[in-house]
């Protein structure tokens, strides 16, 4: 499965119902012996946000974790209450 360009949506929401609307590129990282499957793993960066990366044994994961922690980000330097990311998924080979 390739994540290449590829973008993803899912809604953030809570008591305020705010509809800004924000994108992410994400590159995504292999590592470890991505032939098998027990030991691959993905790392991510975010280039737009400082130290903000995440990891997972696949790439749904690591890009869910991601998603994760780019609302992490943002509910830690943001007033934001409710945001719906995009992310632009680069795979790095």
């Amino acid at each position: 499965m390739s994540l290449r360009d590829q973008e993803h949506r899912e809604p953030v929401t809570s008591a305020h119902d705010c509809k800004d609307v924000q994108q992410y590129m994400v590159i995504v990282h292999p590592a470890g012996a991505i032939d098998d499957d027990g030991a691959a793993r993905y790392w991510t960066e975010v280039p737009a946000m400082s130290a903000c990366s995440a990891d997972g044994t696949t790439l749904d994961e690591a890009v869910k974790n991601t998603r994760a922690a780019i609302i992490e980000w943002i509910s830690r330097t943001s007033e934001e209450t409710s945001v719906e990311v995009n992310l632009q998924i680069e795979l790095a080979l």
